[in-house]
């Protein structure tokens, strides 16, 4: 069984240029990384690439689908980019991260290495939820876990960004959770929803993390911050009663 892992990379990045040159360097690092640009906004400083090898010969592999949005700040003597990227192929048989360092040395090299500050970097994977479940019934490992963790912790941030119902998108992941430990032993059952709940307080952990990192260059909305702990901890509490 082929087992499909989904990418989702984001970098921030800090340059010392107003907007609207940020951009025009930004558009022109893209096509250096031999990505072709299929929506550009000059106004809202946004545009969308995706790598010339969109589809691939192998079955369910996709290229990238790379993105970056500036933020202006007050002064116009720097800015923020971020610069997200997306993709799938089956697992260990594709790496983005050389997309993000050819656009950075671009940058670095044009610019000079002081202009360009990296702030943030979010690097994640995650298999489909289904394949991981698959896997699980197999073997109850704290890596599928790990990963299983990691998707439903970043979907629940991304619920958070968009404004969405973050409390609605818990109580339906407790239910997939609840569903597929129902399929198991009394045992298997209890061991893969304490490791569950032990990978899931870890990744809470590391975007607190995360956030602390950028909130020392950058303001931040911190009661979604405080919301979506606080979500990741009902959770965990959840999963404790189901032990």
């Amino acid at each position: 069984m082929a087992i499909i892992e989904k990418r989702e990379d984001e970098i921030k990045i800090k340059l010392y240029l107003d907007s609207k040159e940020a951009y025009k360097h930004m558009i022109h690092a893209f096509h250096i990384a031999d990505l072709r640009v299929t929506s550009e906004d000059e106004h809202n400083f946004s545009a969308i690439a995706e790598s010339s090898k969109l589809k691939s010969l192998v079955k369910n592999s996709y290229g990238e689908v790379v993105t970056f949005i500036i933020k202006e700040t007050e002064s116009n003597n720097y800015c923020f980019v971020t610069l997200s990227s997306k993709g799938k192929s089956p697992l260990g048989g594709y790496s983005h991260k050389s997309i993000f360092t050819n656009i950075e040395n671009t940058l670095k090299r044009e610019l000079g290495a002081d202009m360009v500050e990296l702030t943030l970097q979010d690097v994640g994977s995650y298999i489909e939820e289904e394949t991981l479940f698959e896997i699980l019934i197999e073997n109850i490992d704290r890596q599928t876990i790990r990963k299983l963790a990691e998707k439903n912790s970043g979907e629940l941030q991304d619920i958070v960004n968009a404004g969405g119902n973050v409390y609605q998108v818990s109580l339906e992941q407790q239910d997939k959770l609840t569903d597929f430990a129902e399929r198991l032993s009394e045992k298997d059952a209890a061991k893969f929803l304490t490791i569950y709940n032990e990978e899931l307080g870890a990744c809470s952990n590391k975007r607190v993390d995360d956030l602390n990192i950028e909130l020392q260059t950058e303001q931040q909305n911190n009661q979604a911050v405080g919301m979506v702990i606080s979500i990741i901890f009902i959770i965990g509490i959840m999963f404790f009663i189901f032990r």
